[in-house]
């Protein structure tokens, strides 16, 4: 089960926003009104819910029927397929944006994925892929502290069969035939949790190290080369 999955299952979409700073919020402000979305590991919609809102067509693709039941109240279709299945869609469905958002590291082959799903992207489409950061300054401590513990969620997420830095991400990311137009990130320096306490603080301190704070990469990329900027 994905870290989301749990999460999703219990707690209504209703009852949760997207703080700016956090991963999700960093998503929405992506996509436009009218756009064709595919959400991949939709959860129970906590995404979905904010997209539609704002005027997009949201599929979803859960495997947890309990969240895709509630996912359905904000798509307009969800798919209730395991993500290793690459057989996900109709070869000629369309979408402008392709969402992955904390998804990828839970595959094994997360570039077989991205692959497959690649010749569903309209025309100057792109897709939006998070990903944790495993070089984050609080993992590089406990690395020289010889600790390497599973947890329940974040980072070091017990569910979690692949682990990125920023170079290793778009490394995937190329192998999956895309290529990253932007790098943006969520960062967490050591005063608190940023979507609680001080975010402006994090969004400016993180940058100056933004692969030692960085706790996640928000990366945008579309198909075929491209430069990062």
């Amino acid at each position: 089960m994905f870290a989301h999955d749990a999460v999703y299952a219990r707690v209504s979409a209703d009852e949760d926003r997207l703080a700016p700073g956090t991963t999700l919020g960093k998503m929405v402000t992506y996509v436009r009104p009218g756009q064709r979305v595919l959400d991949v590991g939709c959860g129970a919609g906590r995404l979905a819910k904010h997209l539609t809102a704002a005027g997009a067509k949201v599929v979803g693709i859960e495997r947890q029927p309990e969240a895709a039941a509630l996912a359905r109240q904000h798509c307009t279709r969800v798919i209730e397929k395991d993500l290793d299945d690459l057989e996900l869609l109709d070869p000629n469905e369309r979408f402008d944006v392709m969402i992955f958002a904390d998804v990828l590291e839970h595959l094994v082959r997360p570039d077989a994925l991205l692959k497959s799903l690649a010749r569903n992207l309209a025309d100057g489409g792109f897709v939006l892929v998070s990903l944790p950061n495993i070089a984050y300054y609080k993992i590089r401590w406990r690395l020289l502290r010889g600790r390497f513990e599973y947890e329940p969620f974040g980072i070091m997420d017990r569910s979690h069969l692949r682990f990125f830095t920023r170079d290793t991400a778009l490394e995937l990311l190329r192998d999956g035939g895309f290529q990253a137009t932007s790098v943006d990130a969520v960062y967490q320096v050591p005063f608190g949790r940023v979507d609680r306490y001080w975010p402006a603080m994090h969004a400016t301190v993180g940058p100056v190290a933004p692969r030692l704070f960085a706790m996640q990469w928000v990366i945008k990329a579309e198909l075929g080369p491209a430069p990062v900027r």
